[in-house]
């Protein structure tokens, strides 16, 4: 009898080891035969936790590319700031950046899914898209006139003169621009537009009493000072740019305004929700923690200020360290939210004025991701 029990003793190992090195049945393998020994409870949860540590440990090897639009330009600095300091990373995204053009051709590319994030100036546009049901959301600060010069921020717009303008005193108020003519963007449906003509109504005119001309930011100096047009919108930095050659000189900056006004805007596209593992919020709470860096650096602290300023030259057009200097900068606000009624307020404005339909602020603004970002961060602490 001891030989066909060392004959079976060999059979079965053998099937044992050609069980072992055999691949593993699909998931649609067909169910054991009846009777067949059912694994144990204990056998079955540490065969789960082995198959999925692997995917568990890939997963987090793996970061979520996100594709973000950039212009090259200092508005996108909370962008750049969060890419070179290490906050993406940091979050588990591998962010890339997408050349998106002129800021009136921003939305396309957010809608199509070339980008799934951009900061881009607030325009009757991306509202537009909003009323035909594009599902892009406006969903944190990105530049606003500041709403207390105390915190060290003004406004990187500002309406301009001609240097000899400003020196003989021909325009001196709203009052004086009857007549006259104004360079602005190429679209009116813009912020700044609201701001002309509050400080038109202040001075009982109204948008019709001056021309406007189309005139782009990197013209408008020029233009300016060869008396092309009376006064101008400036941007920085082309502003500083400008008067660094004698070209312009700031007549109104729009804190004298509208303070508070909503210049510049975060806005998600459809496809940051599809790319899921919460990489919205992800992107939220480093772009907030680069929004605290350019606060640090701009404001009154001025901590970090040249590697901060190292970084936008090396991501912006401004290439010349010392421009840092004489621009002004707008408020973004460190923790990240927009502000809401001011937003209304321009809503109520467009739609007044035929840029679009009536549109709530809860279909255009979706705060959620700047307050996950602030149970994260906490406060900011000035």
């Amino acid at each position: 009898m001891s030989r066909p029990r060392a004959s079976i003793s060999v059979l079965l190992l053998a099937l044992l080891t050609l069980v072992a090195c055999s691949p593993s049945p699909p998931a649609s393998a067909p169910a054991a035969p009846a009777g067949a020994a059912k694994p144990s409870a204990a056998d079955a949860a540490a065969t789960a936790a082995s198959s999925a540590a692997p995917a568990t440990a890939s997963a987090a090897r793996a970061p979520v590319e996100v594709k973000a639009g950039s212009q090259q330009l200092t508005g996108n600095a909370g962008i750049y700031i969060a890419q070179e300091r290490g906050h993406f990373t940091e979050q588990g995204l591998d962010v890339r950046y997408v050349d998106v053009g002129l800021t009136s051709e921003m939305i396309p590319p957010l809608a199509t899914g070339q980008a799934d994030v951009v900061s881009v100036g607030v325009m009757s546009g991306m509202f537009n898209a909003i009323a035909r049901d594009i599902p892009i959301q406006l969903v944190a600060d990105s530049g606003a006139v500041s709403p207390d010069p105390r915190n060290g921020f003004s406004s990187a717009a500002s309406f301009m003169v001609s240097r000899e303008t400003h020196e003989t005193g021909r325009i001196r108020d709203f009052g004086d621009l009857k007549g006259k003519t104004y360079g602005g963007s190429s679209s009116s449906g813009a912020t700044a537009t609201i701001v002309l003509e509050r400080g038109l109504h202040a001075a009982g005119l109204t948008r019709d009493d001056v021309d406007s001309r189309a005139v782009a930011f990197a013209d408008m100096a020029a233009a300016i000072a060869n008396n092309v047009v009376d006064f101008g919108l400036g941007v920085e930095p082309f502003i500083a740019q400008g008067e660094a050659r004698g070209l312009w000189a700031r007549w109104k900056s729009f804190t004298d305004i509208y303070p508070v006004a909503q210049l510049a805007a975060l806005l998600y596209g459809p496809t940051m929700a599809a790319l899921g593992q919460d990489a919205g919020n992800r992107f939220m709470v480093a772009y907030t923690k680069a929004l605290r860096d350019y606060n640090d650096a701009f404001g009154p602290k001025r901590q970090n200020r040249a590697e901060i300023v190292a970084i936008l030259v090396r991501n912006t057009v401004v290439k010349d360290p010392t421009l840092y200097d004489r621009m002004s900068w707008n408020y973004i606000n460190p923790n990240c939210s927009l502000n809401l009624d001011t937003l209304a307020s321009d809503l109520d404005w467009y739609a007044a004025n035929g840029f679009l339909p009536p549109l709530s602020i809860r279909q255009v603004v979706n705060n959620s991701y700047c307050e996950f970002a602030i149970q994260q961060l906490g406060k900011y602490q000035p």
